[in-house]
């Protein structure tokens, strides 16, 4: 049986626990879905590292 998780809020702990479980849990065995009130997520306090090519 595949279980289902549901993240509510994709700010930085909702990202930080769906990417985590992400990496830890096999793909057939569960399902992980984001919910979040606005369509993208920006890393305001990482824009530099994305502007140096990091």
């Amino acid at each position: 049986m595949k279980h289902r998780i549901v993240v509510l809020g994709a700010g930085y702990a909702g990202a930080h626990v769906a990417g985590s479980l992400a990496r830890r849990l096999s793909p057939g065995d569960v399902g992980i879905t984001v919910v979040n009130a606005e369509p993208d997520f920006v890393q305001r306090l990482r824009l530099h590292q994305l502007a140096a090519g990091q």
